[in-house]
Formats: structure tokens, C-alpha cells, sequence
């Protein structure tokens, strides 16, 4: 559902409600500007958001980037500013 901030204004409680089942996209001089959503749905979007990041560690691990372990590994082996920076 598409409303209004006049519309969200004068009826804040039944757009609330109306967001716990749906969401509700409000407009200011009709562009899209936030989306009402449930906080279940919310909880939902940060469930994936954590599995896609998760995902792209591994595929970065994978193509050669260095492991949580290997880091502390390598951080532990030296000293302050001892750590060789590779420069292409």
C-alpha cells in the first residue's frame, strides 16, 4: 500500500497495524521515501542480509584472501609494522 505523510500523520495507528501484515511504502510529493515494514519481516531481512555476507566471506576465502585463523596466525608470527605490504 502506497500513502501519504498527510496520510501517515492523520492516522499513524491504523498505518502501524496495517504494517504488522503488509507493507506500507509512504510518499512525500509522490516519491517513495520509507517503507512501513513488520518487525518480523525486518528481523527476516537481517537473517539474509547475514547469510549473504556470510556467503561472500567464504567465496572471497576461496579465491585466495586470508582466513580469520590464518590472520591472528600471521598478526601473532610478527611484530608491530612488521608485516611486508604487497604493492601491485
Amino acid at each position: 500500500m502506497h500513502i501519504s505523510t498527510a496520510h501517515l500523520q492523520n492516522r499513524l495507528g491504523q498505518y502501524l497495524d496495517l504494517a504488522a501484515t503488509e507493507p506500507v511504502i509512504v510518499e512525500q510529493t509522490g516519491t517513495p521515501l520509507v517503507a512501513m515494514i513488520s518487525y518480523q519481516v525486518y528481523q527476516h531481512l537481517l537473517e539474509l542480509e547475514d547469510l549473504v555476507w556470510g556467503q561472500q566471506a567464504l567465496v572471497a576465502e576461496q579465491e585466495g584472501y586470508l582466513s580469520a585463523e590464518d590472520t591472528l596466525r600471521l598478526l601473532q608470527q610478527t611484530g608491530p609494522g612488521e608485516v611486508e605490504h604487497e604493492t601491485t
